[in-house]
């Protein structure tokens, strides 16, 4: 069904950021290129927590909504366009929103032998939108649940706990900065365990696969998040292995010199990795990542780049004086065509972790200036 109303996805954890479903397979990069507007997307103050255990991969707890939490603990999720603002066809959307989920396109994951569906596709409106075609998008958008018979009866025996209504819609407060928009839809999972999990809990399981520093990345986060970071500090020196599985799993962005490349990243504290293609060649710490990816593009402000300008091209510079104009281009193409960065956010330790980082990969890394200069 094709409408004229604006709309797009709520997305609260990895599918703003993972690009696989299976190792190499590239399916949620492609749903985000293919149907999303992914430079439109804006921050919407939202009820989220993290509540759902995860063990495919790594135990960990990832994003649920919960309505029930108050105004002042909200988090901030990302709202994100659809492609085709003049003609929505919202079933569809939802479909391929599914497919991103997992295998499938039902609007209910779990079957076969599962005891509860554990993912529903929801929709929400803006109050603006006539009630009537509200109720008939809620009429068609209930019968598609429908069509996975065994995971809506589950469905209808606590969809409050999904945060949602039976007939699949959203039970949240339209957020405020989305007055331009008439609809959104959203993968919404069940809570497990139902209670209130401790963020003791949370952090002990943050290292086991990337979700909680990436989610942190690209701006998702929770009223939790400074208690999780707090129970960390206990346990950095135990973590440091993991938090290496963790930066090289992280998500890499490839080095753009556009004035919003380094928005990338997050104004928080952390270790970034920096790579030559697929061949790691830097770690770093810093108190602010975004500030320190700035740094990483101009010659004077990283050692980085005025040592692999010295390697490629045979010029040397300074932290006050940078490279003739030629080498200075030419080292900005390298870097966007070879460079990329992946980083993780952590507040304390961070100065460990690198040292211990650096002194594991030092045969291959241009931080230690007697190694490479």
């Amino acid at each position: 069904m094709v409408m004229k109303l604006r709309g797009g996805v709520l997305i609260i954890g990895s599918l703003y950021w993972q690009n696989d479903l299976k190792p190499g397979d590239k399916k949620r990069q492609e749903w985000r290129c293919n149907r999303l507007d992914m430079a439109s997307s804006v921050n919407v103050k939202v009820p989220i927590r993290y509540g759902r255990s995860s063990k495919k991969g790594g135990e960990i707890y990832t994003m649920i909504f919960d309505n029930k939490l108050p105004p002042q603990d909200y988090g901030v999720a990302k709202f994100v366009p659809f492609q085709n603002q003049t003609e929505v066809n919202i079933y569809e959307e939802a479909t391929e929103l599914s497919k991103s989920e997992g295998v499938g396109q039902d609007y209910i994951k779990g079957t076969k032998g599962d005891s509860v569906a554990w993912c529903v596709c929801t929709i929400a409106f803006n109050p603006k939108v006539e009630k009537k075609l509200k109720s008939n998008i809620l009429k068609k958008w209930e019968s598609e649940l429908q069509n996975n018979e065994i995971g809506y009866g589950r469905f209808l025996t606590d969809s409050n706990i999904y945060s949602s209504i039976k007939s699949g819609e959203l039970a949240i407060s339209w957020p405020k900065n989305l007055r331009n928009y008439d609809f959104l839809i959203a993968t919404s999972t069940r809570p497990d365990p139902r209670s209130i999990i401790p963020e003791s809990e949370i952090a002990e399981l943050v290292y086991n696969r990337p979700y909680f520093h990436p989610n942190i990345q690209f701006g998702i986060t929770t009223c939790q998040d400074n208690k999780i970071f707090d129970r960390q500090k206990k346990s950095v020196s135990q973590c440091k292995n993991d938090f290496e599985k963790l930066i090289f799993l992280a998500p890499k962005i490839r080095v753009g010199f556009d004035q919003k490349w380094a928005e990338n990243f997050p104004n928080e504290p952390g270790i970034y990795a920096v790579f030559d293609k697929e061949k790691t060649i830097y770690f770093g710490e810093t108190g602010n990542i975004r500030k320190r990816m700035r740094d990483l593009r101009r010659t004077v402000n990283h050692s980085l780049r005025r040592t692999l300008g010295f390697e490629l091209f045979g010029e040397k510079a300074t932290t006050k004086i940078k490279f003739s104009d030629r080498v200075e281009i030419k080292l900005n193409e390298y870097f966007e065509k070879n460079i990329s960065v992946a980083c993780v956010v952590q507040k304390f330790g961070r100065l460990e972790i690198e040292e211990f980082l650096v002194d594991k990969y030092k045969e291959q890394l241009y931080n230690k200036k007697s190694k490479r200069m």
